[in-house]
């Protein structure tokens, strides 16, 4: 029997306690989910609106305490993100997505100042595998919001990549390991599937585990004639193994993804051996016919990426490579004749980021900036773009565009530019500008600057950096004597 009269209680402010970004609730985002992408998320799926609302008008009510573990520094919670999100919003509206904004306002202001909870009461639990047995029942058995089948999987996945054993995990969560591995079999399928490439329409519902007919899948992966005829099968720990060549596999796969997500198979539609074998034939022509051998790992290339921590006996085998504790590489060299900007790539090339995560954020949304800056001003386009946004001559002469501005123009307009950056990556940052709900968006990088509750986290940092990387190879070669450079008027 657990005791959890062990735990220590503890009473910090609201906005000092981190919502979960391992909360099975949030999609795979691609990325460690932001504490902004977070609230969206809770706000747009989980009726966090409607629980702000009854808090405002009924007030808040203690008795269900909320869960939290120390995770460095920071106490994160682990059971009570709607709650905790709610009591948030009350008290800086601003922190909702645009459409909610208005209406968090509202409720904030109409809440007596008796009302306004600035602190909250928290147990804190002494790992997340010690508070799995709570947050699983009230998730699956009781009347809390149940999981999602798909989030209950994450849930069980992320338990064991923290090197629990499926013994402990059985006695943890009252399941028995059949059921465990059940759901790390339909985790393992669901993270391959959403890794496909699909049109924006298919990969949308397939990303989002509320949308994603997960119950077809799961019919899917428990058929053996399926699973023969995909070439799969299952580790002792629900990871993929395959017998075939991966595309091969991936070409099959997808188009029995694409088939849950139209509706060709259903639940109903395979209720039977018959009908699995009817099914069957008409994906024959995809039948795997090339031998080969994958896993989850090396099928995925970089499952971390995910949001999600493959298990150790699944990890790809062989690789020894470190990644530098720096961001940038000490062999980018400036052949600009900028000092002040030769001096931040210095600092930048020499500040680990571990430990240094708001000074590197900060050091490199400077340099890149200026960076561009100096490129636009070297070229003639600088003048260009301020005669376009600066119509009627208002504007004070010490004026400059934004960064969004600048990069936005540049990207469109210079072909230089395009011509030099690879497509992919000139796509990628277009995404960065026009898109502020993309998880690289230069408002995040904003974020990580002026919002005190956004704080960067070093894979954050090291994927805005592949981002810019090839961008920023090219600003650091000396345009400003180039001929070939001509920006379109």
């Amino acid at each position: 029997m657990k005791e959890y009269s062990a735990w220590s209680s503890e009473t910090p402010d609201v906005v000092s306690v981190l919502l979960d970004a391992q909360n099975p609730r949030i999609p795979e985002l691609g990325h460690q989910a932001t504490q902004r992408e977070i609230v969206a998320e809770l706000v747009h799926n989980d009726a966090v609106y409607e629980l702000a609302r009854d808090i405002a008008t009924l007030g808040y009510f203690p008795t269900e305490t909320l869960i939290c573990v120390e995770e460095g520094e920071s106490l994160v919670v682990v059971e009570g993100n709607r709650r905790l999100a709610s009591l948030k919003l009350l008290l800086s509206p601003d922190l909702a997505p645009s459409e909610f904004v208005s209406r968090f306002k509202k409720l904030s202001r109409d809440l007596p100042s008796s009302g306004v909870v600035k602190k909250v009461s928290v147990l804190v639990a002494p790992s997340r595998s010690e508070a799995a047995p709570l947050i699983m029942n009230k998730h699956t058995q009781t009347g809390i919001k149940r999981w999602e089948p798909i989030q209950q999987a994450r849930y069980v996945s992320m338990l064991l990549s923290t090197g629990m054993s499926l013994d402990q995990l059985a006695d943890a969560t009252g399941f028995s390991k059949g059921e465990l591995v059940k759901n790390l079999r339909i985790h393992s399928m669901y993270e391959i599937a959403s890794r496909l490439s699909f049109d924006s329409k298919t990969a949308e519902q397939v990303k989002n585990p509320r949308k994603f007919n997960i119950s077809t899948l799961e019919r899917v992966v428990d058929n053996p004639q399926m699973r023969k005829f995909m070439g799969i099968s299952f580790d002792p720990t629900g990871g993929v193994i395959g017998s075939v060549h991966p595309d091969d596999f991936k070409k099959v796969y997808k188009k029995i993804v694409n088939d849950i997500v139209s509706g060709e198979i259903d639940t109903r539609k395979l209720n039977n051996a018959k009908a699995v074998h009817k099914y069957i034939a008409k994906l024959g022509p995809l039948k795997p016919e090339r031998t080969g051998n994958f896993n989850s790992a090396t099928l995925l290339g970089n499952p971390g990426e995910a949001g999600t921590k493959t298990p150790p006996s699944l990890k790809a085998k062989g690789s020894t490579r470190r990644a530098s504790p720096y961001l940038v590489p000490r062999a980018l060299k400036c052949e600009l004749p900028m000092p002040r900007i030769s001096d931040v790539l210095w600092e930048l090339q020499r500040l680990k980021v571990e430990g240094f995560e708001n000074g590197v954020s900060v050091l490199l949304r400077i340099f890149i900036e200026m960076s561009i800056s100096h490129y636009m001003e070297s070229t003639g386009s600088m003048k260009q773009l301020v005669a376009r946004l600066d119509k009627d001559g208002k504007k004070p002469p010490t004026w400059t565009p934004s960064f969004r501005q600048m990069l936005g123009y540049l990207l469109q307009n210079d072909k230089a530019l395009i011509a030099a950056v690879p497509k992919q990556a000139v796509k990628a940052l277009n995404k960065a500008v026009s898109d502020d709900e993309h998880p690289l968006s230069l408002d995040s990088m904003d974020q990580f600057v002026h919002n005190p509750y956004e704080a960067p986290t070093e894979r954050r940092l090291r994927q805005f950096w592949n981002s810019f990387e090839k961008l920023v190879l090219f600003l650091m070669e000396d345009h400003s004597t180039d001929p070939a450079v001509k920006v379109t008027k």
